[in-house]
C-alpha cells in the first residue's frame, strides 16, 4: 500500500506518505494509508487510481479481502412473530 502510495506521481514527498495500524480484529485487519497532494479538488480521482492500484498488488500477492457476512437471527417456529435481523459486517 504504502508502494502505490509512494508512486503515484501525484502523491507529494513532503510530508511523506504513512501507512498506520488502526485496528486487530478476529477476521482481519484495518490499515490506513495516509497521502498528500497538491490541491482538495484532485483527491478523488487519485483516491480512486490509488485503489485500483492497491487491488491489482493485492490480488497479485494472493491476498484475498475479506467477505462481508450476514447474521440472520429470528425465531421460525413461531412464523406470526417471526422477527429477522440482518447485520452486514465488513471486516
Amino acid at each position: 500500500m504504502l508502494r502505490a502510495y509512494q508512486a503515484h506521481p501525484s502523491i507529494l514527498d513532503h510530508p511523506a506518505p504513512s501507512v498506520m495500524f488502526s485496528q486487530l480484529m478476529p477476521d482481519g485487519i484495518t490499515l490506513s494509508v495516509t497521502g498528500y497532494v497538491r490541491s482538495p479538488r484532485i483527491t478523488g480521482d487519485i483516491k480512486s487510481d490509488l485503489l485500483f492500484e492497491i487491488l491489482k498488488r493485492l490480488r497479485a500477492a494472493k491476498i484475498p479481502l475479506s467477505k462481508p457476512q450476514t447474521v440472520m437471527v429470528g425465531n421460525l417456529h413461531d412464523q406470526s412473530r417471526a422477527a429477522f435481523a440482518t447485520t452486514s459486517l465488513s471486516v
